[in-house]
């Protein structure tokens, strides 16, 4: 992501130009942050069989993530993308090990298991802000996910911080 790539090289130079109080410590991070961006890209181009499709790759990832508040298809992916549903399936899990449909779950469940550590909502508001058509939906997703219900999950959790 060349975007991601300047930001941070442009971050890196303020830092130092500015040298403010810890300066090394912030400098030495986003070293780091610039190493981990180059090696992650270096790591799935190498993965793609077909070069040239990362940006691609990592737009179908990023519109995942800005929809994990929300039920989605196969179908609208591909569409939204202009690509072959199975052909899609293909190259995302070439380049990350999961189809897009289980990334888009696995990132719906990540949002949920962080509400419920974070937050009072009740299991029906966590439903409806994850877009699930109800709480038994919900609940039957997470438990085949966590192995337990999602209230189970927060009681563990409030067990934890006693």
């Amino acid at each position: 992501d060349l975007l991601k790539f300047e930001e941070l090289l442009f971050a890196i130079i303020r830092e130092f130009e500015m040298k403010m109080p810890f300066h090394q410590f912030r400098l030495k991070g986003l070293m780091l942050e610039l190493l981990a961006c180059l090696l992650r890209e270096t790591q799935l181009e190498e993965k793609l069989r077909e070069p040239g499709h990362l940006p691609l790759l990592l737009e179908i990832q990023h519109y995942l993530n800005l929809h994990a508040g929300r039920e989605l298809t196969l179908m609208e992916l591909s569409g939204q993308f202009h690509m072959n549903k199975h052909y899609l399936i293909g190259l995302f899990k070439q380049a990350f090990q999961i189809t897009p449909m289980q990334y888009h779950q696995q990132m719906r469940l990540d949002r949920a298991k962080n509400l419920l550590r974070h937050t009072r909502m009740t299991m029906q508001q966590i439903a409806d802000s994850l877009g699930y058509p109800s709480i038994h939906g919900f609940s039957r997703a997470f438990k085949n996910k966590e192995g337990v219900s999602p209230s189970a999950y927060r009681a563990i959790l409030a067990e934890g911080r006693k």
